[in-house]
């Protein structure tokens, strides 16, 4: 495998990029979050709740006994084109037996903590 061509074809894919306004980049999806789930009428703390960013199933953690939580940042290789918003929002997502799900829209460049109530599904 010869490599004598990679300065030029690297070169040319980045002057074509700049002409298109588009790179590939790495960059933060979502900052870390960290936040606190509660039962919505006992304000109690909800352990053992399930939190994740809907859009990326794999941030998926589990609320300590104090019902904290912390979801670790997400970072992803993406063509990202000149002018755009890369903070866009999502939804979190809590879920626990016994409970309705709690959503919550959350934008990525705003508040990096959030509380969630969590309301009795009433089917006990």
């Amino acid at each position: 495998m010869s490599f004598r061509g990679l300065p030029t074809v690297l070169v040319t894919a980045l002057a074509a990029a700049s002409l298109t306004a588009c790179a590939p980049w790495p960059y933060e999806v979502t900052p870390p979050l960290h936040g606190f789930v509660f039962d919505a009428t006992t304000h109690m703390p909800m352990a053992g709740a399930r939190v994740r960013i809907q859009e990326f199933p794999d941030t998926e953690v589990t609320a300590g006994s104090d019902g904290s939580f912390s979801i670790p940042r997400v970072r992803k290789w993406q063509v990202l084109v000149i002018g755009t918003d890369v903070n866009p929002g999502y939804r979190l997502v809590a879920v626990a037996p016994g409970y309705v799900v709690a959503t919550q829209l959350w934008d990525a460049g705003g508040p990096r903590e959030v509380t969630l109530l969590m309301r009795r599904s009433g089917t006990d």
